[in-house]
């Protein structure tokens, strides 16, 4: 029954609506309901249908495992994390620095993984976006400081010990 639909009849007054069809408020879609009366003659009414939208306004979440923000002298990382949302999501992508990277995939738990990807020198700022079904867009991002680790060869130093010569090389 839906609290908003009456029907009177000019004899009997108020009667009964009967509706058929049903809508799920938890599941996007387009749902159909049909209202029908009759009178106590049996005499009935021309029936009436609505149309019922759900649109999904739920964001998806995006959390990110990896990297975390920091500073670090280690170029390589593995891009990894989850989503969830309350309905399908259709787009995963991710971004380096504002230049998409591409798609990443999700497996049957929600989780994405992407090992072997590589710092640019400086600051890096990692974005993944996640779009569902409805169109609503949910990101995540980090930020890692790539700093490498630089090594300064300024020369070598011959010691002479109990008559051997050793090379010493001299890093900073």
């Amino acid at each position: 029954t839906d609290a908003v639909v009456t029907a009177i009849d000019t004899n009997d007054g108020t009667v009964t609506v009967t509706t058929s069809g049903s809508v799920n408020v938890a599941v996007p879609g387009t749902y159909t309901l049909t209202y029908n009366a009759s009178d106590a003659a049996g005499n009935a009414a021309t029936a009436v249908t609505r149309t019922v939208t759900i649109t999904d306004v739920v964001t998806p979440v995006v959390s990110l495992s990896s990297p975390t923000a920091s500073a670090t002298s280690v170029s390589g990382y593995t891009l990894s994390g989850s989503v969830s949302d309350d309905g399908v999501v259709s787009e995963l992508s991710w971004s380096l620095n504002e230049t998409e990277q591409g798609a990443l995939t999700l497996d049957g738990s929600g989780l994405f993984s992407l090992s072997n990807q590589k710092l640019v020198v400086g600051s890096n700022v990692i974005v993944v976006k996640a779009v569902d079904a409805g169109g609503n867009i949910g990101t995540a991002s980090t930020t890692i400081n790539w700093v490498p680790k630089r090594t300064l060869k300024i020369g070598t130093v011959i010691e002479r010990q109990e008559g051997q010569k050793i090379k010493v090389p001299i890093e900073l």
